[in-house]
């Protein structure tokens, strides 16, 4: 039932912007010679654009939008090769999370109550309603349909197809939302660009209603009609402009600025050295709360000591003999502890690269994986992005499976790091892999996360 309701999101999607589209295009076409003012042919064009911008937008993040529903129920080589282009994150991660939601389909009768009272008003308008400019032959008042009730019901249907985009592509499930493009500049200027119709699309409307009523009044109030043009006209252009905006503005406000509240939080001040100073001021966070920042913060100093303990530990030849470092890499011959050993070389020089690594050079994420049976991932194609999942909230500070020993284990990950692999995970199965295939243990994750956790101590 969950795929087939996900899957009528693509004809609910394309259906949304069919008609979106059709309540941003022009129902008629001004001839040059209506316009208002010489000095306005040129400038009135201009009109047009944030309305076409807002049509190919919506167009874009619809099919977009397929594309990931697609390769989430599909999941061949060509959908998710194309998907992965969409997406900056993970597709193990947001695939998952792609689906229709109450959200959507609400905030799809609500676009679509909106863009259907503006093609109603463009019915009753007729000729009169353009997007630019124009006093027209015949200009009269039109009080029928929508009109007879409200003076300007385009301008709502407008701000209540916003409203419905909201619920329709920017909530959780959908591809802006889980792809995490609002946190780029390409999407954000994006959606200004769909929500700049709102103060333009509508705006040469209220100038022929305006003008209209001027034409029908003036046999009874001549003197009306200079106080409309050079006053009323203006004022009400300013009114409508500036209840549109504020809803537009509102409306990407609400949708940016939890993203961008959550990636410049900031943690109290702590005096644990110079690099962890540096983490509060510079990494970066992505949706982590206060209290999963201030995990991080004490979970990367712990990481910290893991690796430099390690490091000192490995690099003593006499060490070597040792239980713990026979554990988790293994005895392949006697020869294996000597320090010109490629075997031995490589586990000292990976524990050094750990041990050095500036980690206010990573972004932490804290709110795209939710899976439960892994405790984070760190990705080829994104060797600076650590993305922590449910489990490893959960998992104490230092020792056995720990926050530490993970973000080691991540770290370590990163090609430009260590760049080691993961062929086992669990503590019994790296034990069995250093005594199987004791190079393989040389290459392992979590091999150096057990090592340095050292829990219960070797």
């Amino acid at each position: 039932m969950g795929s087939l309701t996900t899957l009528l999101k693509i004809p609910v999607s394309f259906f949304t912007a069919y008609v979106f589209n059709s309540a941003m295009t022009p129902p008629h076409v001004a001839q040059s010679s209506e316009a208002i003012d010489p000095r306005e042919k040129r400038s009135s064009i201009m009109l047009l654009l944030p309305a076409a911008l807002a049509r190919s937008t919506y167009w874009a993040i619809s099919l977009a939008e397929g594309a990931m529903i697609i390769a989430k129920l599909f999941p061949n080589e060509q959908p998710k090769h194309i998907a992965s282009f969409l997406c900056s994150k993970p597709l193990d991660f947001v695939l998952p999370n792609i689906q229709a939601t109450p959200q959507f389909y609400l905030g799809s009768t609500l676009l679509l109550s909106g863009a259907l009272l503006r093609l109603w008003c463009f019915r009753e308008l007729g000729r009169f309603f353009t997007f630019v400019a124009t006093i027209q032959k015949d200009h009269k008042l039109i009080t029928s349909g929508p009109y007879a009730y409200v003076r300007h019901p385009a301008y709502s249907g407008l701000a209540l197809s916003l409203i419905g985009f909201v619920g329709c592509h920017l909530t959780p499930g959908t591809w802006l939302r889980e792809c995490g493009l609002l946190d780029t500049r390409a999407g954000v200027v994006g959606l200004v660009g769909l929500m700049s119709a709102g103060p333009t699309t509508g705006q040469v409307t209220v100038d022929s209603l305006i003008d209209a009523y001027v034409n029908e009044e003036k046999k009874l109030f001549i003197f009306i009609d200079k106080t409309l043009t050079l006053v009323l006209r203006p004022l009400a252009l300013l009114l409508i402009e500036m209840r549109i905006g504020i809803i537009s503005t509102a409306l990407l406000a609400l949708s940016v600025l939890p993203t961008m509240a959550a990636s410049l939080t900031e943690l109290q001040p702590r005096d644990d050295g110079d690099t962890l100073q540096a983490l509060r001021r510079r990494a970066t966070y992505h949706s982590c709360s206060n209290q999963q920042i201030a995990s991080l913060y004490n979970a990367v100093g712990e990481t910290m000591a893991y690796a430099r303990s390690s490091y000192a530990y490995a690099a003593d030849n006499t060490a070597g003999a040792s239980d713990r470092f026979t554990t988790w890499f293994g005895r392949d011959n006697a020869s294996f502890f000597n320090t010109t050993t490629s075997r031995y070389a490589a586990i000292v020089a990976n524990f050094k690269a750990l041990a050095s690594y500036d980690f206010t050079k990573l972004t932490y994420d804290c709110g795209t994986c939710s899976r439960d049976d892994v405790y984070g991932s760190v990705f080829l194609q994104q060797p600076s992005i650590v993305y922590l999942c449910k489990p490893f909230w959960k998992a104490p500070l230092t020792g056995s499976y720990s926050q530490a020993g993970t973000l080691l284990s991540l770290v370590a990950q990163n090609r430009d790091v260590a760049g080691l692999s993961t062929f086992a995970t669990e503590k019994l199965t790296c034990q069995r892999l250093a005594i199987d295939s004791p190079n393989l243990a040389v290459q392992n994750a979590a091999s150096y996360q057990f090592f340095a956790e050292n829990s219960p101590a070797l």
